[in-house]
């Protein structure tokens, strides 16, 4: 195999081995010389609350039953990049009591469930739990 065939069989692949080596190179040099990786500004995570937010009731779409929830609010805290937290609104933050897996009973105690954008998490939600009662149908 000639020299040049040598070099330019596979050339982007090795020009890729080559500057992902380099990479790895250069940022474990850095941090062996006491540096630190900083993260870019515009995926700083913050922190925001949203209080008295509606718990909503999730059921089977073929039952008639209605549910009242107590208590019938809740307050989430979320963490995530600013650039995503100052765009959020209440309405992007579902709180809900899951109950399509309920077959009888009329009081029932269950866990709030939170539905959230891509790139937000969940810090706390209180309550955790709630009162879940079916309401007497009317005539």
């Amino acid at each position: 195999m000639a020299l040049r065939e040598y070099i330019t069989h596979n050339f982007w692949l090795k020009l890729l081995s080559l500057l992902l080596a380099a990479m790895i190179w250069i940022t474990v040099r850095n941090l062996q010389q006491g540096g630190t990786i900083k993260r870019p500004t515009d995926i700083v995570h913050e922190e925001r609350l949203f209080a008295r937010l509606p718990v909503v009731v999730l059921k089977p779409a073929d039952d008639p039953q209605t549910w009242s929830v107590l208590p019938a609010s809740a307050e989430v805290t979320v963490s995530g990049p600013r650039r995503i937290l100052q765009n959020l609104s209440a309405r992007d933050v579902e709180v809900f009591v899951n109950l399509t897996d309920v077959l009888e009973g009329d009081r029932l105690i269950k866990k709030l469930q939170v539905h959230l954008p891509p790139g937000v998490a969940l810090v706390n939600l209180q309550p955790k739990d709630a009162r879940v009662e079916r309401r007497p149908a009317n005539p």
